[in-house]
């Protein structure tokens, strides 16, 4: 059993880098080939530092809850590796990746398993992770945190539950 906390810090090492910066460059390239060349519009930042950002995510997080990382690798030749992308990105979690300090947890109207916990992980300029908290999907999709400039619920950190 996990004690109850939040503002979990994790440092990951060296090769925890270079495993999610491999898993988040085949992401990348895998939403190249299906077209995917924007910018990623919610956080204004490249795609590929918000794949890497996601990966080294879901790697500390899928260690801290003890749960197998799924990876979420997608090839576009693959049509069992697309049915994989729609599982949780750890054990029943789905992680959000922020590089901002005050960073929000962002849920799309597309995120549809209400009763999926939402975790909101920071990667800090300096490599650390920072476990913020969590909240069910259900939970954070509420007008309250709905913003129609963003098409996204945009839960605040002060709102988020225990890890």
């Amino acid at each position: 059993m996990i004690a109850a906390r939040r503002n979990v810090t994790v440092t990951p090492s060296r090769l925890d880098w270079m495993m999610a910066g491999m898993v988040g460059v085949a992401r990348r390239l895998t939403g190249r080939a299906r077209g995917l060349d924007q910018d990623n519009a919610n956080s204004g930042a490249s795609n590929w530092n918000t794949e890497i950002n996601g990966a080294i995510a879901e790697l500390v997080a899928s260690r801290y809850y003890g749960v197998p990382w799924e990876l979420g690798y997608v090839s576009p030749l693959d049509p069992v590796s697309r049915e994989f992308f729609k599982k949780p990105d750890c054990g029943p979690y789905q992680v959000r990746a922020t590089d901002y300090r005050s960073g929000h947890l962002i849920v799309r109207p597309n995120d549809n398993d209400m009763n999926a916990p939402y975790v909101l992980v920071i990667v800090e300029p300096g490599g650390d992770c920072v476990l913020v908290g969590r909240k069910k999907c259900r939970d954070a999709r509420q007008d309250p945190y709905w913003r129609g400039d963003k098409n996204s619920w945009w839960v605040p950190q002060s709102d988020l539950e225990d890890l």
